[in-house]
């Protein structure tokens, strides 16, 4: 009996899952690893595979390095896939908004920009999303929950840079000395 006959197909593509795949565990350690910079990783790769799977023109580079006004037409297309597929959401409007003034409190002085980091926890209802629907989308597709070479040097190195910037956050200032 052939693979066609019991059902499955030589030539059937294999399901693409509609956004990035990742766990929102590694999604938060390398977030907090990379100072941030993970966050315009996600954003990159989401835009590509929304751009492939649209066929459209967008330019994803430039819409992850300028995320704080694109990150609610993000939101927006993860939530309005959701209702489509008929997978539970959540608020675009509340997230996109709670990421965008997570995201400016880098500019606080010491050390409450350390508050930016928590801008992360604005994308986990996103990537959860996400998860569930690049389950239903692509039941076989790889969920990218491991930490490869690339994310451990950045855990390893970026950790310690993130370690040494909140001890250094909380380490009053010598005093100036008079001449």
């Amino acid at each position: 009996m052939s693979e066609r006959e019991m059902g499955g197909s030589i030539d059937a593509p294999e399901a693409e899952p509609l956004y990035f795949p990742v766990s929102t565990t590694k999604l938060v350690v390398m977030t907090l690893c990379t100072l941030g910079l993970y966050q315009v990783y996600w954003f990159y790769k989401n835009w590509s595979m929304i751009r492939k799977r649209d066929a459209s023109d967008i330019w994803p580079f430039w819409r992850a390095v300028f995320s704080i006004f694109f990150c609610a037409s993000l939101f927006q297309d993860i939530q309005a896939s959701a209702e489509k597929r008929g997978v539970p959401g959540f608020s675009a409007g509340g997230m996109a908004a709670g990421w965008i003034i997570m995201t400016l409190t880098w500019k606080l002085p010491d050390p409450f920009w350390i508050l930016t980091n928590l801008a992360v926890l604005f994308m986990i209802p996103a990537q959860r999303v996400i998860n569930d629907l690049n389950r239903a989308a692509a039941p076989a597709h790889e969920g990218n929950a491991g930490f490869g070479g690339w994310n451990i040097f950045g855990v390893v190195v970026g950790g310690l840079l993130f370690a040494m910037s909140i001890v250094g956050a909380f380490i009053p200032e010598a005093p100036a000395i008079a001449p």
